[in-house]
């Protein structure tokens, strides 16, 4: 999710949020324990001895991944586009970037890719259905296609979304507000990122572009602060500076926000009041969450394309009694459980916040 300016739909990138989106980087490294979800299935499409090798990255922000997709992959070409302009130095002679409206289609870009990826950009896409189609039509034959998603609050048991505060329930969580909106401004935009979040649920298995037998999903849990523990030392340590680096990394993001409050409909006294109160939730670390953020993927069909029994990756195995960070789902039935599961405890006041106009006012 990009900031948004005063008087347009536009990201706005300067230095101090490069160095987020850096730090934020960081951290999706650390839940995936490398630069991709599933770095397995990345080696095997960028495998140099498949011959040239490349890569697309839409709104690719700072551009921290591809320039280290980059470093990894110096046989392949990778190329970033984002709709505002990057101002990077020193950056690998194999990385290319392109300003580029995603809304504005992508037919320049079709067949030519061996991976297309895309994180974090929920509020982008004017049709989310149609971009995932756009995104497929971009692969070569086998090429992977990886899409991540940040969404709302779960609890620790990664199971039942946290409450919002209300006034009604003073012990909901003043961020989960303040992300709901979020949601309800980018709607009110035109972006409809509740589509987008539903596209997710679906997974990719059931797209005439892609081979099912390729298609995955997982559910990522990131703690926003410290409080995670595991009996693993270095696990431990792991889950701590996770947790650090997400606080820090909302703790920026949810004051860009302030746009899309305004579009959502609520006050100006309430956006102070919320970012206040989000300030102190977050610092001190009042409520045991995780942000909820899901990849989905798969190859295109082609001559190229997996056989019907792909060599999955296995979800991390943990110590016991450690926090989770990624499950892995590779059957699209256990995937839309996991949704309906999640689906099934958003709270009414959850559901009023995006369908009345300013439920529950606090100013």
């Amino acid at each position: 999710m990009h900031p948004l300016p005063k008087d347009d739909s536009k990201a706005v990138y300067d230095e101090r949020e490069f160095n987020r989106l850096d730090l934020q980087h960081e951290a999706v490294k650390l839940a995936f324990e490398g630069l991709n979800i599933c770095s397995e299935q990345v080696d095997r499409v960028l495998d140099p001895l498949g011959g040239q090798k490349s890569v697309l990255d839409l709104g690719s922000g700072s551009g921290v991944w591809c320039i280290e997709m980059a470093e990894r992959y110096p046989h392949a070409t990778i190329l970033g586009v984002d709709i505002e302009p990057q101002d990077r130095s020193n950056v690998p002679p194999n990385y290319l970037f392109e300003v580029w409206d995603v809304n504005s289609g992508l037919e320049k870009f079709y067949g030519r890719y061996d991976l297309v990826h895309t994180r974090f950009t929920t509020g982008v896409f004017s049709n989310p259905q149609a971009a995932l189609i756009e995104m497929e039509r971009c692969l070569k034959p086998g090429g992977l296609l990886i899409v991540i998603s940040g969404g709302l609050l779960l609890s620790e048991d990664r199971k039942t979304m946290y409450p919002m505060y209300t006034r009604e329930n003073p012990r909901g969580s003043w961020f989960q507000r303040s992300a709901m909106a979020m949601f309800l401004g980018i709607k009110k935009l035109g972006i409809d990122a509740q589509s987008f979040e539903r596209e997710i649920d679906n997974g990719l298995w059931n797209h005439e572009l892609l081979d099912p037998s390729s298609c995955a999903a997982a559910l990522i849990t990131v703690p926003i602060g410290p409080w995670p523990a595991s009996p693993d030392a270095e696990e431990a340590r792991r889950l701590q500076k996770l947790g650090e680096y997400w606080r820090d990394n909302a703790l920026i993001v949810h004051r860009h926000w302030e746009r899309l409050h305004e579009v959502s409909g609520r006050s100006r006294a309430e956006w102070k009041l919320t970012v206040r109160n989000v300030d102190e939730e977050v610092r001190q670390t009042r409520h045991r969450v995780a942000m909820r953020m899901r990849a989905i993927w798969g190859q295109a069909r082609g001559v190229h394309s997996p056989l019907s029994t792909p060599s999955w990756p296995p979800t991390p195995s943990k110590p016991h009694g450690s926090f989770q960070i990624v499950s892995i789902h590779h059957s699209e039935d256990e995937w839309a459980r996991m949704a309906q599961e999640h689906q099934a405890t958003i709270t009414s006041e959850m559901h009023s916040f995006l369908d009345v106009a300013n439920f529950d006012a606090l100013l």
